[in-house]
């Protein structure tokens, strides 16, 4: 299957979702913090404080972390959460 047949199957089957409870805001705030920042670095290690010891999690990449992290605003304990939940 050809790169555009993939494309246009994905874009065909995307039209079919229910996106009826998807609330978008346009009022959100930028972040508080900056990607790469020592601020970052250090609610990433806040984040790893969290984590069991042994844990695949704990084991995660540092990629996979900041992605958490990020995507939970910042907040170690939500983000620690969701690591596994990933994994």
């Amino acid at each position: 299957m050809t790169e555009s047949s993939t494309a246009l199957r994905t874009a065909s089957e995307m039209r079919g979702l229910d996106t009826s409870k998807v609330v978008i805001d346009d009022d959100q705030a930028p972040p508080k913090i900056e990607a790469g920042s020592a601020d970052e670095q250090a609610a990433l290690a806040a984040m790893e404080d969290l984590l069991a010891d042994g844990s695949p999690s704990k084991a995660a990449s540092a990629d996979l972390k900041l992605m958490c992290l990020r995507g939970r605003k910042y907040d170690a304990a939500r983000a620690a959460a969701l690591l596994p939940e990933l994994l």
